[in-house]
């Protein structure tokens, strides 16, 4: 179930059923989910923070950390910044 809203309006289940479909289907490798997004400018915080921010990146992703800022990068280029990066929404093959 998606936060927010009445969980019971044919909306809401519409989109329930739309999301857990391209689930379905999906493969990995892909890229879902940007409520955290952000569009046209990186966002600013202080150098402490988006070191901090890196390092725990760093430790989610492990190995997969080098792709993953090349997906961030290739996502910067078009103006999109995404800041809640996870292995659930970047994920790969196993």
């Amino acid at each position: 179930m998606f936060p927010g809203g009445d969980s019971s309006s044919p909306r809401h289940w519409a989109l329930e059923k739309t999301v857990s479909y391209w689930l379905s289907i999906l493969k990995a490798p892909f890229v879902l989910d940007f409520a955290g997004a952000r569009l046209d400018a990186r966002p600013e915080f202080p150098e402490e923070v988006w070191a901090d921010w890196e390092m725990e990146k760093r430790e989610q992703f492990e190995d997969h950390w080098p792709q993953v800022q090349r997906v961030l990068n290739a996502f910067e280029e078009i103006g999109v910044y995404l800041l809640d990066a996870s292995p659930s929404n970047i994920m790969f093959r196993r």
